[in-house]
């Protein structure tokens, strides 16, 4: 069975999130260990927001493939 492009898309957006997230956590927390070596107090929210990621991711992966037409 072939995916439709539109499918294979949304895949790989999701994959994409799934990354992103993963490398903004591991940012994040080397932020935050730095902080409490530092001897600081820390508060670390990370700001993501995954529906606004997908869309981008999406869009971009789904134009990339219309230019391989």
């Amino acid at each position: 069975m072939t995916l439709s492009k539109e499918q294979r898309a949304h895949d790989l957006a999701i994959e994409s999130v799934k990354i992103a997230y993963d490398l903004k956590k591991t940012e994040y927390l080397a932020i935050a260990q730095n902080e409490i070596n530092a001897g600081n107090s820390i508060k670390v929210e990370i700001p993501f927001d995954p529906y606004n990621e997908y869309q981008a991711f999406y869009s971009a992966i789904l134009s990339g493939f219309e230019s391989d037409l």
